[in-house]
């Protein structure tokens, strides 16, 4: 399904315009259904890469979603960035520290 909206919208939001269930959506992404219902209303709690999962079950792009921060503050693309880069350098620092085969 291909999709064109002009602006971002909230996991919530996104479901609805798809016609998928809370449950539909928590089997597709591999999730609980309670941990689903959390992540609609919490969006601050969803890691990165389950963003990226849930973004690619839905067939919409990260930057396509309303994010809020645990205050309630709406991300920025910027955020999500930096959100990125700090994942990478952690798993650079950790690939750096396992021992060599």
């Amino acid at each position: 399904m291909n999709i064109t909206i002009s602006k971002q919208l909230t996991l919530r939001e996104w479901r609805r315009v798809l016609g998928l269930t809370q449950s539909q959506v928590a089997e597709k992404v591999g999730v609980h259904i309670n941990t689903w219902k959390k992540y609609e209303r919490y969006p601050a709690t969803i890691r990165i890469g389950t963003l990226v999962d849930i973004c690619e079950a839905f067939g919409i792009s990260i930057t396509e979603v309303k994010l809020f921060d645990s205050k309630g503050v709406p991300w920025t693309e910027g955020d999500i960035k930096d959100e990125y880069r700090e994942i990478d350098n952690q798993g650079a620092e950790s690939d750096n520290q396992r021992p060599a085969d």
